[in-house]
Protein backbone atom coordinates (compact mmCIF):
# COMPACT_ATOMS: atom_id res chain seq x y z
CA UNK A 1 0.00 0.00 0.00
CA UNK A 2 1.25 3.31 -1.12
CA UNK A 3 1.72 6.56 1.44
CA UNK A 4 -0.34 9.37 -0.06
CA UNK A 5 1.99 12.46 -1.33
CA UNK A 6 -0.65 15.02 -0.40
CA UNK A 7 -3.08 14.75 2.53
CA UNK A 8 -5.73 17.41 3.09
CA UNK A 9 -6.04 19.96 6.17
CA UNK A 10 -9.84 19.69 6.99
CA UNK A 11 -11.60 22.79 9.33
CA UNK A 12 -14.98 22.01 10.34
CA UNK A 13 -17.18 24.96 10.88
CA UNK A 14 -17.74 24.29 14.80
CA UNK A 15 -13.85 24.74 15.53
CA UNK A 16 -12.35 21.10 15.04
CA UNK A 17 -9.57 20.11 12.38
CA UNK A 18 -8.66 16.70 11.08
CA UNK A 19 -5.14 16.13 9.12
CA UNK A 20 -3.76 12.72 8.21
CA UNK A 21 -4.43 10.66 11.86
CA UNK A 22 -4.18 13.98 13.67
CA UNK A 23 -6.93 16.31 14.45
CA UNK A 24 -8.36 18.95 17.25
CA UNK A 25 -9.02 22.11 17.68
CA UNK A 26 -9.02 25.17 15.53
CA UNK A 27 -9.27 29.18 16.31
CA UNK A 28 -8.35 32.54 14.83
CA UNK A 29 -6.60 35.35 16.52
CA UNK A 30 -5.22 38.46 16.26
CA UNK A 31 -1.22 37.90 15.16
CA UNK A 32 1.22 39.43 17.79
CA UNK A 33 5.07 41.40 17.24
CA UNK A 34 5.96 37.67 18.73
CA UNK A 35 4.16 35.60 16.54
CA UNK A 36 6.12 37.36 13.47
CA UNK A 37 9.16 36.82 15.74
CA UNK A 38 8.26 32.73 16.43
CA UNK A 39 7.74 32.42 12.72
CA UNK A 40 11.00 34.48 11.50
CA UNK A 41 9.45 36.52 9.38
CA UNK A 42 8.88 40.57 9.21
CA UNK A 43 5.17 41.41 9.22
CA UNK A 44 4.18 41.89 5.74
CA UNK A 45 0.13 42.89 6.14
CA UNK A 46 -1.43 39.85 8.08
CA UNK A 47 -3.26 40.88 11.03
CA UNK A 48 -5.15 37.41 12.16
CA UNK A 49 -3.53 33.69 12.43
CA UNK A 50 -4.76 30.63 12.29
CA UNK A 51 -3.80 28.50 15.52
CA UNK A 52 -4.10 24.44 15.41
CA UNK A 53 -4.43 22.83 19.04
CA UNK A 54 -3.38 19.91 19.31
CA UNK A 55 -0.66 19.91 16.27
CA UNK A 56 1.94 16.89 17.45
CA UNK A 57 1.12 17.56 20.63
CA UNK A 58 1.19 21.29 21.01
CA UNK A 59 0.07 23.85 18.57
CA UNK A 60 1.08 25.39 15.30
CA UNK A 61 -0.09 28.88 14.19
CA UNK A 62 0.67 31.23 11.16
CA UNK A 63 -0.70 34.17 9.25
CA UNK A 64 -3.97 34.46 7.32
CA UNK A 65 -3.64 36.19 3.95
CA UNK A 66 -7.11 38.00 3.17
CA UNK A 67 -8.33 40.19 0.32
CA UNK A 68 -12.31 41.10 -0.58
CA UNK A 69 -12.88 39.84 3.36
CA UNK A 70 -12.15 36.32 2.14
CA UNK A 71 -9.15 33.64 2.90
CA UNK A 72 -6.85 33.44 0.48
CA UNK A 73 -4.38 32.05 1.81
CA UNK A 74 -2.70 30.60 5.65
CA UNK A 75 0.60 29.67 6.46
Amino acid sequence: MQTPVTRKLELASFGSWNFGDSSGTWSVEEASEEDWKEWGVEPYGPTKKLVLNGWSGDKASGPIEESDERIDFFW
